[in-house]
């Protein structure tokens, strides 16, 4: 049996969004459905033509809280920078968005997201006017959707000293 071609449009549309499979919108890092993403990660939107460069518009980007719904962190992209501290240092500059040809990185606020966690991101069709997002944008809890790492994974730490045992050395 054929579909007519308005048809298909909606069937593909439909198997678009349940499978996050964006074939003419940017791609997104985490990635939708994304699992064992670290919480400290910045987030991405890639264009898919790699020759067209990504320009910045207004509005928020908001990562919420999947469980609660509650914003943890929201990114102004009309806004250039903002100021955070950082190594408990205050009032460094820092840029809200990087550009980098078809690629922006959106760094979040430090410890805005937690380990174990799921969290989704809302963006509206104004922050990257050349992304090809509608008016609607990136919205609802399940359109970009990730999961955070369950536990700490340290790439490496020194032993301790916890102490000495006739001469020995206790490691730790």
């Amino acid at each position: 049996m054929a579909l007519s071609a308005r048809a298909a449009v909606v069937v593909a549309a439909i198997a678009c969004v349940t499978c996050s499979v964006w074939a003419d919108l940017p791609r997104v890092w985490p990635p939708p459905d994304g699992k064992d993403v670290p919480p400290d990660a910045p987030l991405r939107v890639t264009l898919t033509d790699p020759a067209m460069a990504i320009s910045l518009g207004t509005g928020k980007i908001e990562v919420h809280d999947a469980s609660t719904d509650a914003v943890v962190a929201a990114v102004d992209v009309g806004q250039g920078t903002r100021m955070q501290a950082i190594g408990g240092l205050p009032n460094y500059v820092v840029r809200n968005v990087i550009l980098e040809g078809p690629r922006a990185t959106i760094p979040l606020p430090p410890h805005a997201l937690a380990y174990g966690k799921t969290y989704y991101v809302t963006c509206p069709g104004t922050a990257f006017p050349a992304a090809g997002l509608d008016a609607g944008g990136i919205a609802g809890n399940m359109m970009w959707r990730f999961t955070t790492n369950i536990v700490r994974q340290d790439c490496w730490h020194w032993p301790s000293i916890v102490g000495t045992e006739n001469r020995r050395v206790l490691w730790a």
